[in-house]
């Protein structure tokens, strides 16, 4: 008998579904092969596996478990940075029991971890790194390892954003006005993967928020890796000082908020407080009269003063700051004998002046300098003023004086000057003493091209105070012919400004001259008069010539006395420019004209071309006539004759006349009853020298007596002294050329004779009697 013992040998390892239930099928099968995690949740994923015995005999099994790997995405397996742990709740070896029988399957549990992660801290959190994970495990036969069955499991970690963020020096956070707050926001990636954040900071009030290196207070920062760290700096830039704003304890609050790109759920919020710190900003700047800037002295100009001038100086200190300030100022000169004022308001001091300023107000302190009289030439000052803070920094401004005339105009005016033909051209020049003496303007016109003439209008020669603006009227005749448009010529004007000290400077304004379009007509004949004009007429030749630019119609038009006649051929003539036409004039008396010199006025006018803008001169022409006399008597004799009287009237009224004459100078002689004597022609008429008669005046002069008075025949030397002192005390004594007369007490008190020359008319300006 042949016994035969069939049996089977195998093994099946299982994954089961969450639930515990074993597959019913493959895509089940598959699906409990796979397990995700939330790595936010968890940091291992466990996996139910059925161990089971397929063979008809007892067996016992092992199970080996491959190292945890990292699947990329090109299927290759790669070795995690992150470290996996792999455990079993019950270790090897497990006996099975036939198939079929009790106990032939053992269910163990696998505990996939990740060794390297944190959820512990919220600050510190490590998440496990995303990616798929797996692992291959082999279910064998201990005694015929030959028979196994292998499977493999994969754990997908899921990608998730983290984020966390926290601000550093924030305590005592300020800044004063104008200037940087500065605290940090320290932003760290704490998901799975590299992350993308925007940062956006913000205050109540918009100030100026600089994120990083940006000059934005929104930006995008790049990818930063897992558990990367990056702080940011934050600048917050506090407002300027405008009048005194924002004050000093000011608070604003800034916020930032930071989110992920990905997830915009995901941010965080951060705050700060920024406190406006004090500021004691303050700028002191010097200004002279007119207001003007001064600037630094290393660079200003000396401010040029003349003798006995009161110089203000205008000192602006401005609180730039948040607080009331207390200054000092002192003013101090490198000239004892300059003395120096300071005002401001109602508070007047000599050196030293105390003020308190409001935050974001400014005041103004004068400080006024007297040149003394007995300053030289070329003598300099220099004002130092000193603005120092109470308890803080002192700033120093300076300003030179200079003793110095200074002779400066100001000149504008139109380059062009334009012109029409027949018209006197005119322009103004402005001009503004900006010199602090006054001056003697005295006018020129440069050398003009020939035919040309040229004045001024308003005088050649004239005075200009400091300060004091004029206007110079300058005047061109123009001949004729000249093309539109600008010509190669210049007309220059030459002015001279002479000071008191005799300095002279020349100042030239040159200007273009522009012909305008223009119609000039002109009359012109070789004769002035045509005298002796008989009945039978006379006929003379007239000029009418265009000497203007532009073509125009000419209009003759003659006003002629009464009892005469005028005839021309034609009246109207068309003219180009530069063209001339000759016109035939005929002039015949009546037998009513009268005798004696008449004349005869000859028009030319033209209106241009319709709708054009064109300069018109008009031309007259006046021409004296007479007519022929019947008779060739002239004179007395002719006026008798033309009235009517006969020839022998010319002979009694020259007897009559005569006889008048003779009769007057003998009435004349009689009139006088005695003969003035020629010496007393000599005394002034009622005089008591020509009282009484002429023997009784002879004998009052030649009277030598006295009465009771003692005539002495000499003078002594103390009165010739006396009397010579006193003559030499009246007379002041002799002064320079060209300088104003010295007063009677001699040369003022710390003159010297030069000052005295330059400056004595000031002298007696401010001592005139």
């Amino acid at each position: 008998t042949i016994q035969v013992n069939v049996s089977q040998i195998g093994v099946r390892l299982t994954p089961l579904m969450e639930d515990g239930s074993v597959p019913s099928n493959p895509a089940e099968l598959s699906q409990a092969m796979v397990r995700t995690l939330d790595p936010r949740d968890a940091s291992w994923i466990l996996f139910e596996l059925e161990m089971r015995n397929e063979g008809t005999s007892e067996i016992s099994v092992g199970l080996s478990i491959s190292p945890v790997q990292l699947l990329g995405d090109d299927g290759v397996l790669y070795q995690p940075q992150d470290e996996w742990w792999k455990l079993l709740n019950e270790s090897a070896p497990w006996t099975l029991a036939p198939f079929g029988e009790e106990g032939d399957r053992v269910v163990v549990t696998l505990n996939m971890s990740d060794m390297d992660t944190d959820l512990s801290s919220e600050s510190d959190v490590i998440y496990a790194l995303p990616g798929t994970f797996v692992s291959d495990l082999t279910l064998f036969d201990r005694n015929a390892p030959t028979v196994s069955h292998s499977i493999r499991l994969s754990a997908v970690v899921e990608r998730v954003e983290g984020l966390f963020t926290v601000v550093a020096g924030t305590e005592n956070l300020g800044a004063e006005p104008g200037e940087l707050a500065v605290f940090s926001l320290s932003i760290k990636n704490t998901g799975n993967g590299p992350t993308q954040y925007t940062v956006s900071c913000e205050s109540s009030d918009r100030w100026t928020i600089s994120i990083g290196n940006s000059q934005s207070s929104e930006i995008t920062l790049e990818p930063l890796s897992r558990l990367q760290f990056l702080p940011l700096p934050i600048r917050v830039r506090v407002p300027n000082a405008v009048d005194g704003n924002p004050p000093a304890g000011y608070t604003q609050e800034v916020e930032c908020t930071t989110t992920s790109v990905i997830d915009h759920l995901l941010q965080t919020t951060e705050q700060a407080t920024v406190t406006v710190l004090e500021s004691l900003d303050f700028s002191p700047e010097l200004f002279d009269s007119e207001g003007d800037a001064l600037g630094p002295i290393a660079v200003a100009d000396p401010r040029p003063v003349l003798n006995g001038d009161t110089v203000v100086t205008q000192l602006l200190i401005s609180n730039e700051g948040n607080v009331p300030m207390d200054f000092t100022v002192n003013a101090f000169s490198s000239r004892n004998t300059w003395p120096i004022q300071l005002t401001e308001g109602t508070n007047i001091q000599t050196e030293q002046l105390a003020l308190t300023i409001a935050a974001g107000v400014s005041k103004t302190i004068s400080i006024a300098t007297i040149v003394p009289l007995t300053a030289e030439m070329g003598d300099s000052n220099l004002v130092t003023i000193r603005t120092t803070l109470e308890d803080g920094p002192t700033i120093t401004n300076s300003t030179r004086l200079l003793v110095q005339e200074i002779a400066t105009l100001d000149l504008s005016w139109n380059p062009v000057m334009s012109v029409a033909l027949g018209f006197p051209g005119t322009a103004n020049i402005h001009a503004h003493n900006v010199g602090n003496i006054e001056l003697d303007i005295s006018l020129t016109m440069g050398s003009l091209p020939e035919g040309w003439s040229g004045g001024f209008l308003s005088g050649r020669e004239f005075p200009m105070d400091m300060n004091q603006e004029a206007t110079i009227e300058v005047g061109l005749d123009l001949p004729g012919s000249l093309p539109i448009g600008l010509l190669d010529t210049q007309v220059s004007v030459i002015i001279e400004a002479r000071t008191p000290g005799g300095e002279t400077t020349v100042y030239t304004a040159d200007m273009s001259i522009e012909i305008v379009p223009s119609i000039w007509l002109k009359i012109t004949c070789e004769s002035i008069s045509i005298e002796g004009i008989g009945t039978e007429g006379e006929t003379l030749e007239i000029t009418i010539s265009n000497i203007g630019n532009t073509p125009g119609e000419a209009n003759l038009q003659i006003l002629e006395p009464d009892d005469w006649s005028v005839v021309v051929d034609e009246t109207s003539y068309a003219l180009s420019s530069g063209e001339s036409v000759i016109v035939s004039v005929t002039i015949t008396p009546d037998s009513e004209a009268s005798n004696g010199l008449t004349n005869i006025i000859f028009y030319v006018n033209s209106t241009g071309e319709s709708g054009s803008e064109i300069a018109v001169t008009n031309g007259s022409y006046d021409l004296g006539i007479s007519k022929a006399r019947d008779s060739s008597r002239g004179g007395l004799g002719g006026l008798l004759e033309a009235i009517g009287l006969p020839d022998w009237t010319l002979a009694l009224i020259f007897l009559t006349l005569l006889s008048s004459g003779v009769v007057y100078g003998v009435r004349m002689r009689r009139s006088s009853s005695a003969l003035i004597n020629p010496d007393e022609e000599l005394i002034p008429e009622g005089s008591a020298l020509l009282s009484g008669s002429l023997s009784e005046r002879r004998d009052a002069a030649l009277e030598t007596s006295s009465s009771g008075e003692v005539l002495t025949g000499g003078v002594s030397d103390d009165e010739i002294q006396a009397a010579l002192a006193q003559s030499a005390a009246s007379a002041p004594p002799p002064s320079p050329d060209g300088a104003p007369p010295l007063p009677l007490s001699g040369l003022p008190d710390g003159w010297t004779m030069d000052q005295w020359a330059a400056y004595g008319h000031l002298w007696w300006e401010q001592n005139r009697p």
